[in-house]
């Protein structure tokens, strides 16, 4: 049964994922990452990178496929709670397919400053593959204004969908750099997401 953590995380045994898997290196490894400005413009310390090439790869294309019952499908969707800014152009968001899936690779480095406390600013929901170790992500209750977390997550070798609506960063920290993940994007509330999850 998927791990109900908290109103914050989803842990997914059911479906198997191996993070050693030599494939995961040769596809991050063959890829062209790009500084991520992040919705306000202001920058993030990690790379991106959601090309054909891993779009293509028979690995992400596998997770896709798995987890085709929940809403992955690309969107113009903006959150209402994030913090005005101009970051991403408005017209390049409504021309986007709606029927494409987006799978994107990201290598963060958090040795030298940490990822702010934000709501995403273009998606409710993150299915998250965690692919090296030790990371961790924290959450607070409301908007932080520089309020400790209420829960900090360690991430398992395991498949987790967070909850992105919700406030959350990463700390600084000298361990576990780079950091890589792949992240799928995805559209179903938590409400949502906590029915449709027990479908597995």
């Amino acid at each position: 049964m998927p791990n109900f953590i908290n109103d914050y995380v989803i842990e997914i045994p059911e479906i198997d994922f191996d993070p050693t898997d030599p494939r995961w290196v040769e596809l991050y490894q063959s890829v062209t990452f790009k500084e991520y400005p992040g919705w306000e413009g202001d920058g993030y310390p990690f790379q991106t990178c959601s090309t054909d090439v891993v779009q293509n790869s028979t690995l992400v294309q596998w997770y896709i496929e798995k987890f085709s019952f929940l809403d992955l499908r690309s969107s113009n969707y903006i959150s209402t709670k994030t913090t005005p800014g101009d970051g991403g152009d408005a017209g390049a968001r409504n021309s986007i397919n709606q029927n494409t899936v987006k799978g994107t690779l990201i290598k963060g480095d958090l040795s030298v400053r940490s990822i702010l406390p934000h709501v995403d600013a273009t998606r409710t929901t993150g299915i998250l593959f965690p692919l090296t170790f030790p990371q961790y992500v924290n959450f607070y209750k409301n908007e932080p204004n520089g309020n400790d977390p209420i829960y900090v997550h360690e991430y398992k070798p395991v498949i987790t969908i967070i909850n992105t609506a919700s406030w959350h960063g990463v700390s600084q920290t000298a361990i576990g750099n780079p950091r890589y993940q792949l992240q799928l994007d995805c559209y179903n509330s938590w409400e949502e997401m906590s029915s449709l999850i027990n479908t597995l």
